[in-house]
């Protein structure tokens, strides 16, 4: 009812304005004016001296009357048959299986993405390997080869200081030394002492570390060239 009075209200304020704003276009306003504002009717009456009057009626949700709009029923469903129904369901299945097929579409795309990029980094690895490998075996080779010279030439070095010795040890003269076989170094001996001898009496031997032969540095040398050179001829080492 309160929101009634105040439309009311709003309308009537309008109502005068209009009619202030009609009245200096037309001073004798059309009899009997009606106008319609949704569910209220103005009814514009006869002009006095004290202004304008109108006549308000307000329409009740009720009014049957037949000037009121009549209501307009929702429209009826219309039956559906069993054909409908079966193009419906066809076309509902034709949408499946096309939003199927695009899925399956995406899912072949990244898996052949995926593929492709663990075929690119096993490649890439296999190649990292294949030039790893190449430049450990060429280090290896180059580390040989220069083994192999230093070892040539060490062998050559030794040869040439085992040549001139062997030409002057095979002289007799004074450096000429003794070579003797391993476990062949001679020692003094001592008579064995008599059993009945006291032990003061016997003869005791000499203090100190026992003689050895002499062996010159050079053939001590020569010796161990020969050895290095050829270590499966050790017995041609000595004389």
């Amino acid at each position: 009812m309160a929101s009634t009075v105040s439309a009311y209200k709003e309308k009537m304020k309008e109502l005068s304005v209009l009619s202030l704003i009609c009245s200096c276009f037309y001073p004798q306003p059309h009899p009997n004016t009606v106008y319609q504002y949704g569910d209220m009717e103005v009814k514009q009456l006869d002009k006095r001296a004290s202004g304008q009057s109108f006549e308000v009626i307000l329409k009740s949700p009720s009014d049957l009357s037949p000037e009121s709009p009549v209501l307009s029923s929702p429209p009826k469903r219309k039956d559906t048959s069993l054909e409908e129904l079966q193009k419906r369901l066809e076309a509902a299945e034709e949408r499946r299986k096309t939003q199927e097929a695009q899925v399956l579409k995406q899912l072949a795309e990244r898996r052949e993405h995926e593929r492709e990029v663990l075929h690119k980094a096993l490649e890439e690895n296999n190649n990292f390997s294949r030039l790893a490998e190449e430049k450990l075996n060429y280090k290896m080779e180059l580390s040989k080869e220069i083994r192999e010279a230093h070892l040539a030439a060490l062998r050559e070095r030794l040869r040439e200081k085992v040549r001139p010795g062997r030409g002057r040890g095979r002289g007799r003269g004074p450096g000429r030394g003794l070579r003797l076989k391993p476990g062949s170094l001679s020692t003094l001996e001592y008579p064995a002492p008599h059993p009945h001898r006291p032990a003061h009496t016997r003869p005791q031997p000499p203090r100190g570390p026992r003689p050895r032969a002499a062996v010159s540095g050079r053939d001590r040398a020569s010796s161990c060239a020969l050895l290095l050179l050829s270590p499966g001829r050790i017995s041609r080492t000595w004389d």
